[in-house]
């Protein structure tokens, strides 16, 4: 039995070892990804124009206006200096033919990078892939530049808005072809620059 146990021992650090190495995070230029997610809002600014709301703001200029005027009668009477008097505001459209804002998509791309480096991090270049998920055919790209900095041991989300979908090009209603969970997705690490003026890869 006692000679079993170092050979059982030593079976199981290497097991560790191995599981070790298995699960590794992947370190890019010091950099380590621990999570990526995109999203994408819709917004209709016609939905957003409150007509009640307009109207009280026009109404507080014109009372601004006149009130601006007759100070200015007291001051010419006075012989001072007058204040510019801003123009009228123009009467509002009733043309209800004219075309009005269609809704607009913005996509979110996120990603958390930790700096696992001993350099610290002032730029990264990276892009945002996406995959067929049944073929793996890679379907889309998204290149992004961010002017961060991150230093050792420290973590960042970073957080950039685009109009440019993962994928070819999409209206808002047929957002449906770009949903978050229809693709495989990667990120990859192009380029790294270092608060000290060196960068990764080295050129």
């Amino acid at each position: 039995m006692k000679l079993l146990y170092p050979s059982l021992l030593l079976l199981l650090l290497s097991a560790c070892v191995a599981a070790q190495g298995q699960f590794a995070t992947p370190n890019v230029g010091g950099l380590v990804v621990l999570n990526k997610r995109w999203d994408y809002e819709v917004r209709n600014p016609s939905l957003d124009q409150d007509p009640v709301q307009e109207t009280a703001d026009r109404a507080e200029a014109e009372r601004q206006r006149l009130d601006i005027e007759r100070r200015n009668e007291m001051l010419r009477a006075r012989g001072m200096p007058t204040i510019p008097v801003p123009p009228p505001l123009p009467p509002p459209r009733t043309d209800t033919l004219a075309p009005k804002p269609g809704p607009t998509i913005t996509y979110i791309y996120r990603l958390g990078l930790l700096n696992n480096g001993s350099k610290e991090v002032r730029a990264v270049t990276w892009e945002y892939a996406f995959f067929e998920a049944d073929s793996g055919k890679e379907v889309g790209r998204r290149r992004f530049i961010s002017r961060q900095a991150i230093r050792p041991g420290r973590t960042v989300n970073l957080t950039l808005r685009s109009p440019a979908p993962p994928t070819g090009t999409v209206t808002a209603d047929k957002s449906g072809k770009n949903k978050p969970g229809k693709f495989k997705e990667q990120i990859v690490i192009l380029s790294v620059e270092y608060a000290d003026g060196s960068q990764w890869p080295v050129k």
